[in-house]
Formats: structure tokens, C-alpha cells, sequence
């Protein structure tokens, strides 16, 4: 058998280190939410990682949310390949839902009144394609929709007598058939019936983001074996 190219061995080291350290950050990430549950309790979530492939939807029962609210995303997608348009979330209230890509190839995110408005936000929100932490924050009282990217406040829009996601409906997708579906994955998901303050989402962003792991040392083993292998080799 033919030794591994060096290159080759620093591919697979690479998502070795990647893959370590996603599943870090995603526990990080579910820690904070946990030492925040007792003040600040989820009316859902979701807690292991699931795709949608454009024509799926993924089934998701919101809880009991009303007026305002906010509901945490981490997620990736391709809004090219996706279609479109995606959806992002929709409840029991199918009338309002949530758009990782806002109709129509708009390549940005949004949230729709069916037969009202298709809103973008102010500034544009570019649907994001690799793993972000997303926040939908809902405020009843001035009518506002703000998103936050990555813990950060990102765009705003008016949406008077909007009504956030509740009780039972699908991620990803308008409805079961999987009509106008997503391609991407959602890694978590975390429902509040209440506008979560603005320190607290990013908390958990930074959670999620902010903390590379130290390699282990079963990996820095590895990376020195594979070193030394190669050098004789040479």
C-alpha cells in the first residue's frame, strides 16, 4: 500500500481538527443555554444537528410562544443551490414565517406576512453559508424585527402584527412536502417567548464562536507520528 501523500495527511488532519472542534463549541454552546435556564427557560430546542436537502423538512413544535420572542439559530446553507427561496421556520401560524433566503434569489435572509409583505432587513442580511450563530428577536411593542449574525445586532425591519413561530410546524422548509426548502443543516435551534436581551444572545454566540478547543493529546500524537513517518520517507 502506498504511503499517504503529505498532503493528503494534512487534509485529513485538518477536518480531524475541525470536526473536534465543532463538536466542542456546539457543547459550549449547549452549556450556556443551560446555565441560562433558570432565569431564561426554552419553550423548545433543538439539541442534535439535522439537514435539509431543498425538498425535506425537518418537524419542530416551537412550544408556546406569543408577542415577543426570539428564536436562536446555528446553522449553514447554500442559498444558490437552495432554490428561490428557503424557508427558514414556520409554525402552526403558517400566515408568518421566518426565510433563510427571502424570495425571490435574493440571496438574503428575511420573514414573510403571506399575503402582506416579503420584508428583507435594513442593513441587508446575507444568507450565510457556512456555520453562524443566527437570532431572530421579536419586539410586539414597536413592531421591530432585528437579526442578529454571530452575536452581533446585523438588520432590522418593521413588521406590525407579526407574529413569531409557536406550537407545532417545520425548520427548513414551508411544509412537510418540503416546498420551498433549504439545503443546509441546523446544528441547533432555541425558542424563547420573550425578546432575549441583546448581551445574553451574544453570550451565546460567543459560546458557540468564540472558544477553540486545545487539541488533545491524542491528536498532537498523531500529528507527530505523521510528521516523523513523512521525514523518513523523504
Amino acid at each position: 500500500m502506498k504511503p499517504l501523500p503529505f498532503a493528503s495527511f494534512l487534509g485529513a488532519l485538518s477536518a480531524l481538527c475541525l470536526a473536534t472542534t465543532a463538536h466542542a463549541t456546539l457543547s459550549l454552546y449547549d452549556a450556556a443555554i443551560t446555565a441560562d435556564s433558570g432565569t431564561l427557560a426554552p419553550t423548545a430546542v433543538l439539541s442534535s444537528p439535522a439537514s435539509v436537502d431543498g425538498v425535506s423538512a425537518i418537524p419542530f413544535d416551537f412550544g408556546a410562544v406569543s408577542g415577543s420572542s426570539t428564536i436562536e439559530f446555528i446553522i449553514s446553507g447554500d442559498p444558490v443551490g437552495g432554490g428561490q427561496d428557503g424557508f427558514l421556520a414556520v409554525g402552526s401560524n403558517a400566515t408568518w414565517n421566518l426565510r433563510y433566503e427571502q424570495w425571490n434569489d435574493t440571496g438574503q435572509m428575511g420573514f414573510t406576512h403571506l399575503g402582506v409583505a416579503d420584508y428583507l432587513f435594513t442593513p441587508a442580511v446575507v444568507s450565510p453559508e457556512a456555520p453562524t450563530h443566527v437570532a431572530y428577536q421579536f419586539d410586539s411593542t414597536s413592531s421591530t424585527m432585528n437579526v442578529f449574525i454571530n452575536g452581533d445586532l446585523a438588520g432590522t425591519g418593521s413588521a406590525p402584527g407579526y407574529e413569531m413561530p409557536t406550537g407545532a410546524g417545520f425548520l427548513g422548509a414551508k411544509n412537510e412536502a418540503g416546498d420551498e426548502g433549504m439545503l443546509g443543516t441546523f446544528y441547533r435551534v432555541t425558542v424563547y417567548d420573550s425578546a432575549v436581551d441583546p448581551a445574553v444572545i451574544k453570550s451565546h454566540s460567543d459560546a458557540f464562536g468564540g472558544v477553540v478547543p486545545e487539541p488533545s493529546t491524542a491528536l498532537l500524537t498523531t500529528v507527530g507520528f505523521g510528521l516523523m513517518a513523512f521525514r523518513r520517507r523523504r
